[in-house]
């Protein structure tokens, strides 16, 4: 039993100190690459302060005699500890709180945090609870950003499993939670400024007249990606094209879905329950939807099989195309497709979630639009072949 407490204790203190050392070296990084952005202009700002720092220190040197410089120098440096010593006592504050300011001039997220997946109550007291410690200059010159803490540990990568609905936030402290983890060094997956841009709200205001042109130049650019927009359309009180759908979609329902704010599937409404809803919800509700209109893709013979049990009938199918986005501020480090999911479910089927049950993962294959034109095996293949070509052409 002892030798089995040793080799724990050992093992506690090895990954402590691997941890250290990886801190260590993270913060030496962080010091190369603000280098690397000074030596290379990538931040204009510092580096012409660099510049007029250095030119500053020659014109000291060139007047000031160098006694009195190392005097004031030394005056300086055995002096630090002194100056810093209520800094290090607040190293690492109190559960739940968080020290320094964001980013831009902005206060950090204070309170409580440490709220479970899906909005469950906060952990027990035991557990350990984020924090934040005031990292200054970490933010290249734009105020002292909280580096956020877990455990003694410093956090590199928050990913989000929960949070994307408002049941995820039952109180304020769960809201100050996300705000010291938005307000942190850490990577965010998603950031909040990614998580708005995939709402619904976000997709149906692109896709109106105008807006495209504030982030793209090119006209070629903008017709490419403005042709596989679906038709979007707001339901807020003074917008007489939302409204003007509305009464189409209660004339036509197999034509348009009707979407909250929600992600994660099994939120839509189709068909009757859609013009059950457009005429039951009061003004507020409905403008916290959008109506949009349906995607109807050919459908071809196919197979669909889970757990051993397979169903044939018609299907369609949903091509969707990952993206990595790694940024700061405008500034983006890495911006790149990485690759794709083809969903395929039967016809009919409302809903597309995989692992909700409603769809099958498939594999696209491109081909030549006579292929698809004709009959036999070629025809009867995905027609995620046909849509992956017309993709690529555009």
């Amino acid at each position: 039993a002892n030798s089995n407490e040793s080799l724990l204790q050992f093992i506690k203190i090895f990954r402590k100190n691997l941890g250290r050392m990886q801190l260590h070296l993270h913060r030496y990084n962080t010091y190369l690459l603000r280098i690397h952005a000074l030596k290379t202009w990538r931040d204009s700002p510092s580096t012409l302060l660099l510049l007029l720092g250095l030119f500053s220190s020659s014109i000291w040197l060139a007047v000031v005699p160098p006694r009195i410089t190392f005097a004031l120098f030394s005056i300086y440096a055995f002096t630090r500890p002194l100056r810093h010593k209520s800094h290090k006592s607040h190293k690492h504050p109190p559960a739940g709180s968080s020290t320094g300011s964001a980013g831009g001039g902005q206060a950090g997220g204070g309170g409580g945090a440490g709220a479970s997946a899906g909005g469950d109550n906060a952990a027990d007291d035991e557990a350990p609870v984020p924090t934040a410690e005031a990292n200054p200059g970490a933010n290249s010159g734009k105020g002292r950003v909280p580096v956020l803490y877990y455990d003694d540990h410093e956090v590199s990568v928050v990913y989000f499993r929960a949070g994307y609905t408002p049941n995820d936030y039952p109180t304020e402290k769960e809201w100050a939670a996300r705000a010291l983890v938005e307000h942190s060094f850490s990577i965010k997956c998603p950031c909040i400024s990614y998580h708005l841009a995939g709402t619904k709200k976000v997709q149906q205001a692109l896709a109106k007249a105008g807006e495209l042109e504030r982030f793209l130049r090119h006209p070629s650019d903008i017709e490419s990606i403005r042709g596989v927009f679906a038709g979007l359309w707001s339901l807020e009180p003074g917008d007489p094209d939302g409204m003007a759908e509305v009464a189409k979609a209660a004339a036509d329902p197999a034509k348009y879905v009707l979407k909250p704010q929600r992600e994660g599937g099994g939120n839509n409404y189709f068909g009757d329950e859609l013009v059950q809803n457009l005429k039951s919800m009061n003004p507020d509700e409905l403008a916290s939807h959008i109506l949009m209109e349906k995607i109807c893709p050919p459908a071809v013979s196919g197979t669909l099989m889970r757990s051993l049990v397979s169903t044939s009938g018609e299907c369609i199918c949903e091509l969707g195309v990952y993206g990595i986005y790694v940024g700061h501020g405008p500034s983006a480090s890495l911006n790149e497709s990485a690759g794709h999911l083809l969903r395929k479910k039967i016809l009919g089927t409302d809903e597309g979630g995989v692992a909700a049950g409603y769809a099958y993962l498939s594999s696209p294959l491109l081909c030549d639009d006579d292929a698809l034109e004709g009959h036999g095996p070629a025809a009867e293949r995905d027609h995620s072949h046909h849509k992956s070509k017309r993709s690529r052409r555009a």
